[in-house]
């Protein structure tokens, strides 16, 4: 069974066909400059989606559904966005609808990070738990529970705003209103925060050479130069910040229970230079009597998470109607 991924973000969106075992046979992307109208998004991607369906049916295989998913809040039956920041032209649109009267195909809509989290638990890293929690960094942080295969969705259609549990109360403004939420810290903002208090301190380092030279330091530039451990700041800079996600991920255990916490998003990418201090961090503060043994695991779809867990959403629900 092969299914379409479609991962919606703000600039741009991944399609994949998919296979039952995750394998990603096609791909395409779409891109768009302008985001003022609906038809500046919806254009490019349906001539996309319509390509690979049409290249996908032409080679002999067949596409069982489409799943999509988005960044922000959407509506109850999950056909639509309530509000997305980058998105705002979609804003109550009837996206579901228009993509299937464009393809006559079924579409299932989701959160970015329980398609992402979905993907995990199924096939990818904690597919041998029960209890998987997901949780996804990049821009901000958001968080979803797996539990046997399926999704858990108390609120929002997922488990709450994990990125705004409280770490620091007297730390900087989050975007929310509050101080020192998760995201504050444990983000791309958040490492570049560190990086802004850690570089003073260490005038060689190449990060130094790139901050007063008035460049905007990325976590990519971050991790290239901890490479091999060359730059003692920049390992400096991961090792904090790895530091910041064990407690909040010790937090994120205290309300969720996962065996297993698959960590996925863009600083994920760093790998060991901050896991490993995440690791360190909630296992010094877990209480196994508690909780038992907690696993983190490094994302293994990576950027493709979302159009892979798209595609498991539409191909379980074929399943269970068959069944």
């Amino acid at each position: 069974m092969n299914a379409v991924g479609i991962d919606l973000g703000g600039t741009s969106a991944k399609l994949a066909v998919v296979d039952s075992e995750g394998k990603i046979l096609q791909h395409r992307k779409s891109v768009w400059d302008r985001r003022e109208a609906v038809d500046d998004i919806l254009v490019p991607l349906i001539a996309e989606l319509k390509d690979i369906l049409r290249s996908t049916q032409e080679g002999g295989s067949d596409v069982a559904g489409i799943g999509l998913s988005t960044p922000g809040y959407l509506n109850d039956d999950r056909t639509g966005i309530i509000y997305a920041a980058n998105l705002q032209m979609l804003n109550g649109f009837p996206l579901v609808k228009t993509l299937e009267e464009e393809t006559g195909m079924r579409v299932m809509m989701d959160t970015d990070v329980n398609a992402g989290g979905l993907a995990e638990a199924v096939l990818g890293a904690g597919k041998d738990f029960k209890r998987v929690l997901f949780v996804s960094i990049g821009t901000g942080l958001g968080g979803s529970l797996i539990v046997d295969r399926k999704l858990v969705r108390h609120t929002r259609h997922g488990i709450g705003h994990l990125g705004h549990i409280i770490l620091q109360p007297d730390g900087e403004i989050c975007g929310c209103g509050n101080r020192g939420c998760v995201e504050t810290l444990v983000s791309a903002q958040g490492i570049h925060r560190i990086a802004e208090k850690i570089l003073p301190h260490y005038p060689t380092s190449i990060l130094y050479e790139y901050s007063r030279s008035g460049k905007k330091i990325e976590a990519l530039d971050i991790y290239l130069a901890a490479r091999d451990k060359s730059d003692t700041a920049a390992v400096e800079i991961l090792q904090q910040e790895g530091a910041w996600l064990g407690l909040a991920l010790y937090n994120f255990c205290a309300i969720c229970a996962p065996e297993v916490i698959v960590v996925g998003g863009g600083l994920s990418e760093a790998g060991n230079f901050i896991l490993d201090k995440a690791r360190d961090v909630l296992n010094e503060r877990l209480n196994p009597d508690l909780y038992g043994k907690v696993e983190i695991k490094q994302s293994h779809f990576g950027v493709n998470a979302g159009v892979v867990g798209n595609a498991v959403n539409v191909m379980q629900l074929i399943r269970k109607n068959i069944t």
